[in-house]
């Protein structure tokens, strides 16, 4: 099976493995360069994503809903085409502040993580495209700095999660 993703990986633009149990990254994904969607939720990939995965600058849409990630990769703001991310119930302490380089971004759901204190690091103005972002089920002791400022915000869920 391996050898015949690795044939293909070049032109996918989307990959679901969805609720497979996976434990990694596979060594291929890095190559799927035309890759838009990556939907890999409900497996028990982490502590970390590998630092190749900045590679997949045509993603659009990113989830890793239900899975066991700590931290995210150094370079993300590489993935400049990004319009979703979707990292409800890991394990993520912070998110990195270049993420505000991601300004295409339209949905940012990090619900049910580990995200403390106060978010003043991350400048979510900067997300002037943002429609959707939940951030409930932190331990976050007040919504981030400049979510008024969104124009576009649709839906905001913060609601800390009782310590």
């Amino acid at each position: 099976q391996a050898k015949i993703l690795d044939s293909v990986s070049s032109v996918l633009t989307i990959l679901r493995v969805d609720q497979n149990q996976l434990k990694c990254f596979a060594r291929w994904i890095p190559n799927a360069i035309s890759l838009v969607n990556l939907s890999m939720d409900n497996n028990r990939i982490g502590p970390h994503l590998p630092s190749t995965f900045t590679s997949l600058v045509s993603l659009r849409v990113f989830s890793m809903n239900n899975n066991s990630i700590q931290q995210l990769p150094i370079g993300l703001e590489q993935l400049s085409q990004l319009e979703v991310i979707r990292l409800d119930d890991n394990q993520i302490r912070f998110l990195p502040a270049s993420m505000k380089t991601l300004t295409n971004l339209i949905v940012l759901s990090v619900a049910r993580n580990r995200l403390e204190g106060d978010w003043n690091y991350f400048p979510v103005s900067a997300l002037s495209k943002l429609e959707e972002l939940r951030l409930a089920g932190n331990f976050l002791n007040s919504p981030p700095q400049g979510v008024a400022r969104l124009s576009r915000l649709k839906f905001f869920d913060w609601r800390p999660k009782p310590r």
